[in-house]
């Protein structure tokens, strides 16, 4: 649990560079990793490693966040031949189409004649939903999204969720300094003494 200040107080967060509470990054990870699965891990039986994990701008509470995997390499399994790794990287953008964390996943996947259920259909999928690209309800898409509510259907029949298909987005917010690289203590303040 990240107990820092500028995720849940509300009147500390006002006040500092961002001028509002931030989502923590962790969840951000969490959301974007989870929204792949799908596309990416679904019959993963294992993830190997997350590498060069990056926060290139802030997510704001109430955010919209997509994400989207592009397969970096495939390559097979030196020790078990039902299986193949799948190096991707995953993007996750907002609603202003930002791109907001990128990282690398790698999950040791279960090959198509090995898959049940398959990614066509998952486990506990609602029925007559497509999650990929030539199926009933999807139109192409290869994001998913974390969608406010009201438009959850949509995220999960595949339609294409992009900023073009969303109403016009609220007046961007910023930061009063640039973002990235983020200070490591805030600025016009001391850094804290420890007690005793």
């Amino acid at each position: 649990m990240n107990v820092n200040p500028m995720h849940f107080n509300e009147p500390y967060a006002a006040d500092t560079e961002c001028g509002e509470r931030l989502v923590d990054g962790t969840f951000v990870i969490a959301l974007a990793v989870g929204m792949s699965v799908v596309d990416v891990s679904v019959n993963a039986s294992a993830n190997l490693g997350y590498d060069d994990v990056r926060h290139h701008a802030p997510v704001y509470h109430g955010d919209t966040i997509f994400a989207e995997s592009e397969v970096l390499d495939e390559p097979e399994s030196d020790s078990r031949e039902h299986v193949g790794i799948v190096e991707t990287e995953l993007r996750a953008y907002n609603h202003d189409d930002e791109l907001v964390l990128s990282l690398e996943r790698t999950p040791m996947v279960r090959k198509r004649e090995y898959a049940e259920p398959s990614a066509a259909q998952p486990p506990g999928w609602p029925e007559r939903v497509g999650t990929q690209p030539g199926d009933l309800r999807t139109r192409g898409a290869t994001r998913q999204s974390a969608v406010p509510s009201g438009g959850a259907d949509d995220a999960l029949g595949g339609v294409p969720l992009s900023p073009r298909h969303l109403p016009a987005p609220s007046p961007p917010r910023r930061c009063r300094s640039p973002p990235s690289p983020w200070p490591a203590v805030r600025r016009g303040r001391p850094p804290v003494a420890p007690i005793g």
